[in-house]
């Protein structure tokens, strides 16, 4: 069981996609954080410690080299200042003998000896003299050397500044990339945030023409006996977190919440029936109370008449699925699509049945062709369209999207026909 546990272990990978959320005042958002994002952070942040230990590190060893220096020019000058008191010790010394062998000599002057005493005199005196000026040669050459070592403390010194500088300015530089980085994210945000602000606003004038209402239709229905599964991980929310987030956080909430309502209205503008059945849109009949063609009483006519050749091609009106495909008494011949949302459309009076029940036909194929079935004065097709049961006009769908249909053949019949609703 262990080797299977750390075998699991090893084969999780380090960068997947991670979600953060973010709470606001009516609602908690999760921004996705992609396996490239979390790469490119982790491999800035390795660079930026990288440098930082690189610069911190050869400083502490230039620093290491001067501090080196420094204590080697201290022994030298203590050398120096030692070898200067025996020298001064010395010379006191040589000159106490020196008065001492004179005044002897002068005490001696008539002694046999006194001539080589002052022959070794003189090669003493030689002897110093050499010393001396062996003295004098070793401390020109300390001098040398101190002077040395002060000038590569100075460049080592200039070199630390130089790099100091340097690496200053390579920071400087890579925080300005940074700084632009993110201005041009919030650029990139504005952007897609004024566009699907744009966007929505297009859709929902499309949905507001059909007289839906996309608010009501996409909103989530409430189920206080029976909650819906949830779950995720415990994250603790704080204010501090909150204000850490700061703007950029709450300007990509917004914009989130944003592409969220963007994809709802998406989808639900792909199964709005706002296409025409019929590639040549022609009415013969309209939505709402008529005469009937057949007794000549009133009646309410529940969709459109859409009249065309026998076997015309009849087209879904948006994506659904087929729930119903028979026969459906005076209808004659019908199709049902649920298209989602409580919309459905009802195809009647065909000639031929084409799709069958559970079929999710694209809309570029025909569902069945045109006839006049059932209880039909001749070839046309019934076209209707209802949200949760209720009679909704055709032809405001129809119109949403610029397709105007022709007029009715007959408005006379249809003085008193009510709105769309």
């Amino acid at each position: 069981m262990s080797q299977v546990s750390s075998v699991d272990k090893t084969s999780v990978p380090w960068f997947v996609a991670r979600q953060i959320l973010i709470r606001g005042p009516a609602r908690t958002v999760a921004v996705t954080l992609t396996a490239r994002f979390q790469k490119l952070a982790v491999g800035l942040i390795c660079v930026t410690l990288f440098v930082i230990a690189g610069t911190t590190g050869y400083a502490a060893w230039q620093r290491w080299q001067v501090d080196a220096l420094a204590r080697e020019m201290d022994r030298v000058v203590g050398l120096a200042r030692a070898d200067a008191a025996r020298a001064a010790a010395d010379r006191a010394l040589l000159k106490s003998l020196d008065e001492e062998l004179r005044q002897r000599l002068a005490d001696r002057s008539g002694d046999p000896g006194t001539a080589d005493i002052r022959e070794l005199m003189a090669r003493r005196e030689a002897a110093i003299d050499r010393a001396l000026a062996d003295r004098t040669r070793i401390a020109e050459q300390r001098d040398q050397a101190i002077a040395e070592r002060e000038a590569a403390i100075a460049a080592a010194e200039a070199k630390i500044a130089e790099v100091r500088a340097r690496v200053g300015a390579e920071r400087d530089a890579a925080i300005a990339a940074r700084d632009a980085a993110l201005a041009a994210n919030r650029d990139t945000i504005d952007r897609i945030d004024s566009e699907t602000r744009q966007t929505i606003a297009a859709i929902e004038k499309i949905i507001h023409a059909t007289g839906l209402d996309p608010d009501r239709l996409t909103a989530p229905v409430a189920t206080p006996d029976v909650p819906g599964p949830k779950g995720g991980p415990f994250i603790p929310w704080s204010e501090a977190a909150a204000r850490a987030a700061g703007v950029e956080s709450q300007a990509v909430a917004g914009t989130v919440t944003g592409l969220e309502r963007l994809r709802v209205l998406r989808e639900m503008l792909e199964h709005t029936p706002l296409r025409s059945p019929v590639e040549r849109t022609e009415v013969s009949s309209g939505f709402g109370y008529r005469r009937d063609p057949i007794t000549g009483a009133a009646a309410l006519h529940p969709g459109i008449d859409l009249r065309g050749p026998l076997n015309t091609p009849v087209f879904p009106t948006a994506l659904g699925a087929v729930i119903f495909a028979g026969w459906d008494g005076a209808y004659g011949n019908t199709i049902e699509i649920d298209h989602g949302f409580g919309i459905h459309t009802r195809y009647s009076h065909l000639q031929t049945i084409v799709a069958a029940v559970g079929d999710r036909p694209p809309l570029d194929r025909a569902i069945g062709l045109m006839g006049a079935t059932g209880r039909a004065t001749g070839v046309h097709l019934h076209y209707e369209v209802r949200l949760n049961g209720r009679l909704l006009n055709p032809i405001n769908f129809l119109k949403a999207v610029h397709h105007v249909p022709e007029e009715d053949p007959n408005p006379a019949e249809r003085a008193d026909a009510p709105d769309s609703d």
